[in-house]
């Protein structure tokens, strides 16, 4: 299983994103080899506004579409609200947002401990970037 964070799907949406050409090696990589993607509710809803924000709703709506058919959702229910509320509150991972220590509680429960993705946070968590640097 790899986790896909906001910053990876962002990427493969955007053809002008720096990381887009590594974004795209890494996921196209990872479907050839029938790796379950993993997302959460919070980054499905991360995702959606940005992507319609810096791109087009059209583009929104395809990257939702995308997500409905090849990734799978992982629920931040009460209880992991709770858990990532705590650790962000904490600043375990200084500057992580919340979605990040939301991520990082459901990757830990999950036991996934790779990311597609560009964020730093997830590899100071002790996560695994598949591509580029983190």
């Amino acid at each position: 299983m790899i986790f896909v964070d906001t910053s990876g799907i962002l990427a493969l949406a955007d053809a002008s994103d720096r990381w887009h050409a590594a974004a795209r090696q890494a996921y196209e990589e990872q479907v050839r080899n029938g790796e379950t993607l993993v997302v959460t509710n919070l980054i499905w809803a991360e995702t959606i506004a940005l992507v319609e924000r810096r791109l087009s709703r059209d583009v929104a709506i395809l990257v939702a579409r995308a997500l409905e058919r090849g990734y799978r959702t992982e629920w931040v229910d009460p209880r992991r609200h709770a858990m990532a509320l705590e650790s962000w509150r904490a600043g375990r991972v200084s500057g992580a947002s919340f979605v990040d220590c939301a991520s990082f509680v459901v990757m830990r429960e999950v036991g996934i401990d790779r990311f597609l993705g560009f964020d730093r946070h997830f590899s100071a968590a002790g996560f695994h970037p598949i591509c580029g640097s983190s």
